[in-house]
């Protein structure tokens, strides 16, 4: 994700940015999609939490360590631009209001969709057996993966943001279709999962695909070339996401009667609670993200005369023409 997001700082064409991005979401979506899969089996294996956490993290650190070694800065200031100072920074954060309006959605999309960490509660007390939490990763992702692929193509004949919406649409009238047809039907189950992760595929490889426009849209607002502020934003609330969709999924199991303790068992209706709460949460949050995003008006063409104009291509008298 670091070297994907340094790359988007460096290409200035559009078209090719977009491939990039999506070149480096597939990648972490494979990523995602091997870490989802190997944990239920390897804890399985081992029996234990500590194990499969420690497991985890040595092997985080030895894929991360050559980058301390190897990696280089290839993006630096012009000499003769002068630093950004701290009111500055803060003007063009306040001015910059759909940086604002996308990642307060994106917080909240994220912050929701407690499925991301109930999937192994949702194979246990829902589908009967924890080792289907892989299945159910794996079925899910690989339509992800693949329509991730043709992101590029798509974004030609559609502008991204109306994609992003209205994958952000699909995602929700599917979690909805999931929580009429329930669990009991294993294929039905499956077969819905699966279908989900073809919108699911649009919206997580377009999910950072904005913070370069954003940035566009700053500079272009404010004359100050400050582009390392949306890209620390989307770091910061991306890390704010994962902490705030693990503390709320946990205060949610509470709220539903989860009972601690491995191998406990549950009180009656668990399944059903644990299941509805699984898919209304992220219905509540799509619903609200939505409604939202309607204020966010950057398009693609916008975004390509702003980029020019920050360049010193065109003037600002025709780049508003």
């Amino acid at each position: 994700m670091p070297i994907f997001g340094l790359v988007t700082t460096i290409t200035s064409n559009q078209q090719e940015r977009t491939t990039l991005n999506a070149i480096g979401r597939v990648c972490a979506m494979i990523a995602a999609m091997l870490v989802t899969v190997i944990i239920p089996v390897f804890r399985q294996m081992i029996g234990g939490w500590t194990a499969t956490i420690v497991m985890l993290s040595v092997v985080g650190a030895i894929t991360m360590v050559p980058i301390c070694f190897t990696a280089k800065e290839h993006v630096a200031p012009p000499p003769s631009e002068k630093e950004v100072g701290v009111g500055e920074m803060l003007r063009y954060l306040k001015s910059n209001k759909y940086l604002l309006i996308y990642y307060i959605c994106f917080l909240i999309i994220g912050a929701t969709n407690i499925g991301s960490t109930w999937s192994m509660y949702i194979a246990r007390y829902c589908l009967g057996s924890e080792a289907l939490s892989a299945v159910t990763s794996l079925v899910g992702m690989l339509p992800t993966i693949v329509v991730g692929m043709f992101v590029p193509a798509l974004c030609k004949k559609m502008d991204k943001f109306k994609l992003f919406y209205l994958s952000n649409i699909a995602v929700l009238v599917l979690y909805a279709v999931r929580w009429i047809a329930g669990y009991s039907n294993f294929a039905v189950c499956i077969g819905l999962n699966m279908l989900a992760g073809i919108p699911l595929g649009l919206y997580t490889t377009l999910a950072y695909m904005f913070t370069p426009d954003c940035a566009e849209y700053g500079c272009y607002k404010t004359g100050i070339n400050a582009s390392g502020i949306p890209f620390a934003c989307q770091t910061f609330f991306a890390k704010m996401q994962s902490a705030i969709v693990t503390a709320v999924g946990a205060l949610l199991l509470s709220v539903i009667g989860f009972v601690e303790g491995e191998g406990t068992a549950q009180a009656e209706g668990f399944a059903n609670r644990l299941w509805n709460m699984n898919m209304i949460a992220p219905v509540i949050g799509l619903t609200v993200a939505l409604v939202i995003l309607h204020l966010y008006k950057l398009n693609g063409h916008d975004v390509q005369l702003m980029a020019r104009c920050n360049a010193g291509e065109i003037g600002r008298e025709e780049a508003e023409s």
